[in-house]
């Protein structure tokens, strides 16, 4: 567990308007309109420039990279009549609007590579079982970025590069709907599904920004395909065989999984699409372990008192630490099927507390053990020695305590928690007494009323936890007392959530007390 120094207002104020903000607090800055922002996020995707903005807000290379640009097309298209003649023109001539070319699933000359006379944008494709992968005539130049690397490993005059997205995307099918007998993707009953490779022509549609590893997209019909790009960024993985093979490997895992969720609802929450294919790639893929970065020291534990389904600085992909609770702790990989075949009528925070009530439990009890639980991660998941730490609000090794904790007007800060957040406050330095601890939640906050959920996690001289509830009255009050602080109990920790919704679900948290007295 880390603990949080507090700093001066002018830092708050500085990063509010810098470069390390995420684009949706620019945009809560009034600082540029949605659109702009939109068109600022989707330049960047494709690696272009826009001709004119009112802001242009990027994100340099050296800091956090877009893994997956699937949000962002998929908002541009949600929006897309939205924009100007002008915007929307240049935006559609950076996105197939039909299919070029449909491949029958029945087509003949799989597993080599074929060229097309008419689609002169990507005129090479090699087809797999259930793929079709593009990429068109641009010469290979690793100083650009540009073409497809013609290495051949096994002189068989397909470069290694195709075979090895062939090869990786159906081994994504085969775990996906062969195993876990997920729906099919639209139209792979007739078609072979479009894989294009970036950066391969001077076709606007094969481009995308050197920091972006993919997107997952439909055509007119609601067809899907996938756009790769022709080099992975940098990353850092366990894959024996490199950083970019294992990149190669999870990447595809994940936007075949987008496709798979199109046929589910492709209107479902960014945060659920993101975190579950997040998760199916260390179902599909389970020794590259690129997800830990989304869980390292500085990733999705450093604030843990936003809401679970806030999207942005890639907090939707560390949400996997959730899909990662339901499926170890609720029935195996079974639970995406199970939410994700809910999401089909329902929103996905509506699945999720559906799939919990068929489960004989709720939401709320679910979410107050996952918070328990994630004081010690490296016990409480199978892979948790490789997670970071979530961060203490507040550390105490002296006592009387008695504190108030109160919303900043920041996201970069840690906060009081949001719905579906926590925080953790560690008190340590007993010797054998008995540890009283207190908690007042606000009852009622922006005009309406705030559930809270409180428990203590008792942490042994073996590191192991024991878990105690506060009972809270209506006034969302409540006490506990711990005996052999120091002795039995190294470390207690306090661990508050808020589990009612309120407007924003309360974006910068709901202020609470709390009190820590020796006995």
């Amino acid at each position: 567990m880390k603990k949080y120094f507090f700093v001066v207002l002018l830092v708050i104020a500085f990063l509010e308007n810098s470069s390390f903000a995420d684009n949706h607090a620019v945009y809560k800055g009034g600082l540029i309109e949605r659109n702009t922002l939109l068109l600022n996020e989707f330049f960047s995707v494709v690696g272009a420039e826009p001709e004119s903005t009112v802001f242009t807000f990027r994100m340099t290379e050296d800091k956090r990279v877009r893994r997956c640009a699937t949000p962002v097309i998929s908002e541009i298209r949600k929006n897309i009549n939205s924009f100007s003649d002008e915007n929307r023109k240049m935006i559609m001539e950076y996105l197939f609007e039909k299919q070029p070319e449909p491949l029958k699933r029945s087509y003949r000359k799989s597993y080599k590579i074929s060229r097309s006379n008419t689609f002169k944008e990507a005129p090479n494709y090699y087809a797999t079982s259930n793929f079709v992968i593009r990429w068109g005539d641009e010469a290979y130049n690793s100083a650009t970025g540009k073409g497809v690397n013609p290495a051949d490993d096994d002189n068989d005059d397909i470069p290694d590069l195709v075979e090895k997205w062939g090869e990786y995307l159906e081994e994504s099918w085969n775990k996906e709907v062969n195993e876990m007998e997920l729906k099919k993707p639209k139209s792979s009953g007739q078609y072979k599904i479009d894989i294009y490779i970036a950066n391969t022509s001077d076709s606007k549609r094969l481009s995308l920004g050197k920091g972006n590893y993919a997107y997952t997209t439909i055509y007119s019909d609601d067809t899907p395909y996938i756009l790769v790009n022709n080099l992975m960024p940098n990353t850092i993985n366990d894959d024996s065989e490199g950083d970019e093979i294992g990149a190669m490997k999870v990447t595809a895992a994940h936007e075949f999984n987008h496709t798979i969720q199109y046929a589910y609802n492709m209107a479902t929450a960014v945060w659920w699409q993101e975190a579950t294919a997040t998760w199916m790639e260390d179902e599909v893929f389970d020794y590259v372990n690129d997800y830990y970065q989304y869980l390292a020291e500085d990733g999705w534990g450093e604030f843990p008192g936003k809401s679970l389904t806030k999207k942005g600085m890639l907090r939707e992909y560390g949400d996997v630490i959730w899909v990662k609770y339901l499926s170890e702790y609720y029935g195996g990989s079974g639970i995406f099927k199970d939410i994700w075949e809910l999401c089909k009528k329902y929103s996905a925070l509506d699945a999720n507390k559906i799939f919990f009530k068929n489960n004989d439990t709720n939401l709320s009890k679910a979410f107050k053990d996952f918070s328990a639980r994630n004081v010690t991660m490296s016990k409480s998941y199978k892979e948790g020695e490789h997670y970071g730490p979530v961060s203490d609000m507040m550390v105490h090794e002296t006592y009387s305590v008695s504190e108030s904790i109160d919303p900043i007007s920041s996201t970069f800060f840690p906060n009081p928690p949001s719905y579906l957040g926590a925080n953790y406050i560690k008190f340590s330095g007993g010797s054998g007494e008995t540890l009283n601890i207190g908690f007042a939640g606000k009852k009622r906050y922006n005009f309406v009323n705030v559930k809270w959920g409180a428990v203590v996690v008792k942490i042994d001289s073996l590191g192991a936890p024991e878990v105690e509830e506060i009972i809270l009255d209506s006034n969302q009050q409540g006490s506990v007392q711990i005996s052999g602080f120091g002795t039995t109990y190294t470390e207690v920790y306090l661990v508050t959530t808020v589990l009612s919704k309120g407007p924003k679900n309360f974006r910068y948290g709901v202020p609470y007390s709390y009190t820590a007295e020796l006995q």
